[in-house]
């Protein structure tokens, strides 16, 4: 029975390159949900001051 070889180890530079596609991911992700959130919050500011104004 022969052991078999040891897997070919992954370059460093492979690893940096998928932790920085991780990374982006995530920041591109929190940007969205910032931008959600903002546009949300003006929208909302913006019908209650309509409602204020109209009512």
């Amino acid at each position: 029975m022969t052991a078999a070889a040891p897997p070919d180890p992954v370059p460093r530079r492979a690893v940096l390159a998928a932790r920085l596609r991780q990374h982006r991911a995530l920041a591109l992700g929190q940007l969205v949900r910032g931008l959600a959130y903002g546009t949300g919050t003006a929208l909302a500011g913006a019908v209650a001051l309509w409602l204020r104004a109209h009512t």
